[in-house]
């Protein structure tokens, strides 16, 4: 959850490619009088392609881009809101009317973008009701912190807000899942892809970067090839490298081929002790082990903390009675490069022989994978 707010927090914009031509973008933009400046983005610029005040609730944008760049247009109240209403469009030349307020989009002109409106609107939805939560466990924390809260009374009492979050976060990739499968032979899905990706599965990503997609040369896409290819390191199906040696918390180096191959099921659970989520999701790998360590599954740690005595005090506080090994160099890990980790928690399950079933499995996926196991 490294990127938890990147979807309602401030402008983090996404492009697309130039295929044929560059046909006028010609977007008038209605709302109502709570925005009052627009901008214009186009290709995952950092800043805005063009900005405008908005008078009396209309502005108009026009100018020229690649044929199937993605123009992002976004408002602002001029108050610094995190939250801003937006909508993506297809630039194809056609004329585009739009309609974008707090709670709505609307887009008219051609029927894949009305299209693309449609699913905004969803999106727009499902972001509103997250940055909402946002504000109430921002709220929560910091006056806990001021009143001198320690870090687990603070995560406690944050715990159950976190939990409705996560409902909506995978509401909002379940849209993106569901876009994706409705628009094989469309650019719709882009710009959803290319923000939810880090928190879909490795199958899901991998159909749907299939070659046969025409969607899937968008430069914009290439953070998510990067992605999948990283995933390709524990690829379900393929065997995973054992040839890493780390020290557990009494400094005895350990190869994680002692454990991996043995006949037995193993999670490698890849975390840390200043890694939030990963402190969350632990009780979960906790009851799963307590629930079929003793039909032969096994899981080792890997931790890519920096201080030892925060690693071991972690073990410790959260109950991890399994194997536990770190080379403590944090994102410079070993761990990191070998098997594509980039953001935590993460982990792999691997089979008695060694062989990936499967990834990044949490709460109840992975209670659901060792049921089918172990029935």
């Amino acid at each position: 959850m490294k990127k938890l707010f990147t979807i309602i927090a401030a402008m983090l914009f996404v492009a697309c490619t130039a295929q044929e031509k560059n046909p006028q973008y010609d977007i008038t933009v209605r709302t109502t009088n709570d925005f009052v400046v627009a901008a214009l983005l186009i290709n995952n610029e950092k800043g805005p392609i063009a900005t405008q005040n908005i008078t009396n609730g209309t502005v108009t944008f026009k100018g020229n881009a690649n044929n199937g760049d993605i123009i992002r247009i976004m408002l602002s109240d001029g108050k610094d809101s995190p939250f801003t209403p937006y909508a993506y469009i297809i630039n194809d030349g056609t004329p585009i009317e739009a309609d974008i307020t707090a709670d709505k989009v609307s887009i008219k002109g051609s029927d894949i973008n009305a299209k693309m409106g449609g699913y905004m609107n969803e999106r727009l939805a499902i972001e509103k009701q997250m940055y909402d939560i946002y504000l109430r466990i921002k709220s929560l924390a910091e006056d806990m912190q001021k009143n001198g809260a320690s870090y687990d009374e603070i995560n406690n009492a944050l715990t159950p807000m976190q939990e409705e979050f996560e409902v909506y976060r995978d509401k909002g990739i379940a849209l993106t899942k569901r876009i994706i499968s409705e628009n094989t032979d469309n650019t719709i899905p882009v710009p959803f892809l290319a923000e939810d990706y880090t928190g879909m599965r490795y199958k899901v990503i991998s159909e749907a970067m299939d070659a046969s997609r025409p969607y899937v040369t968008h430069p914009m896409l290439e953070s998510v090839k990067e992605y999948l290819g990283t995933l390709e390191k524990r690829k379900p199906g393929s065997k995973l490298a054992t040839d890493i040696t780390m020290n557990d918390p009494d400094g005895k180096s350990h190869s994680l081929s002692e454990w991996i191959g043995k006949g037995n099921y193993v999670l490698v659970d890849f975390w840390a002790s200043w890694c939030g989520p990963c402190r969350k999701e632990m009780p979960n790998v906790v009851k799963a082990y307590e629930t079929y360590h003793s039909k032969g599954f096994d899981v080792v740690g890997i931790s890519f903390d920096k201080d030892a005595k925060a690693w071991k005090e972690a073990i410790k506080s959260l109950k991890m009675p399994w194997h536990n090994i770190s080379d403590l160099q944090y994102w410079q890990s070993k761990a990191t490069e070998k098997y594509g980790i980039f953001s935590i928690p993460s982990n792999v399950l691997v089979d008695g022989d060694g062989v990936i079933v499967d990834i990044d499995l949490r709460g109840k996926d992975l209670i659901r994978a060792l049921e089918e196991i172990y029935k």
